[in-house]
C-alpha cells in the first residue's frame, strides 16, 4: 500500500500529498491531516502544500476556535505570503473571537482589498464583517 511504502520512503512529498487526499476521500479527516502534516514538514516554505495541510486540519477538527496547529500554520503561510487570502481571513476571525478587534478589522480589510468587487467570496466577507460590527 501507499501507506507501507511511505514508511520506507518518508522523504516522498508527493506520495504524502496522494496519501493525505485519498485518507480525505475515504472520510479519515485526522490520517489526512497526519499525512498532509509529513507533506508540509518536508516542504516548509511550499504555500500550496501548507495551505492543502491546513484545509486536512479543518477538516479533522473544524472551527472557529481553531487549534493552535491550524493558527500556527496561518501564520507561516503570512510570513511567506503576506497577503494571501487565506490566512487573513483565518486569522482575522481568530482576531474577532479573541476580541482584538482592530486586529482583526485590518486583516479584514487586507482580506477585502484582494477579493474583486461583486464576488461571491467578497460578498461573504463583507456579511461576516457586518455581523461582528453589530456584536
Amino acid at each position: 500500500t501507499l501507506a507501507a511504502r511511505l514508511e520506507s520512503e518518508p522523504n516522498d512529498v508527493e506520495g504524502w500529498l496522494r496519501l493525505g487526499r485519498s485518507y480525505g476521500v475515504l472520510g479519515e479527516a485526522e490520517k489526512s491531516a497526519a499525512a498532509y502534516g509529513r507533506a508540509a514538514a518536508l516542504a516548509p516554505k511550499e504555500v500550496p502544500i501548507l495551505l492543502a495541510y491546513g484545509q486536512a486540519l479543518l477538516a479533522a477538527r473544524p472551527g472557529p476556535p481553531f487549534g493552535t496547529d491550524f493558527l500556527d500554520l496561518m501564520a507561516r503561510v503570512q510570513a511567506l505570503e503576506p497577503e494571501h487570502p487565506v490566512p487573513l481571513l483565518f486569522l482575522g476571525i481568530e482576531a474577532a473571537q479573541a476580541g482584538r478587534k482592530d486586529e482583526a478589522e485590518k486583516l479584514w480589510a487586507r482580506l477585502l482589498s484582494k477579493l474583486p468587487e461583486g464576488s461571491p467570496e467578497r460578498a461573504e466577507v463583507e456579511k461576516r464583517i457586518a455581523e461582528y460590527r453589530k456584536n
